[in-house]
């Protein structure tokens, strides 16, 4: 499971994601945040917003 996330994270630097357009320093920890979200999937996002109250099921 840690290697999923790994190579998320690590596909997100390679790709250069920045969701949350930050500069600085604060860019490393939104291509992270990137990385995690994308190597836990569809599901796990939706999930996330739903308990958020933010999508309705």
């Amino acid at each position: 499971m840690q290697f999923l996330f790994i190579v998320g994270v690590g596909l997100a630097f390679a790709f250069g994601l920045n969701p949350f357009g930050l500069t600085g320093i604060a860019a490393y920890s939104s291509t992270v945040a990137a990385g995690l979200l994308a190597s836990r999937g569809a599901n796990y996002l939706s999930d996330w917003l739903k308990k958020l109250g933010i999508k309705r099921e």
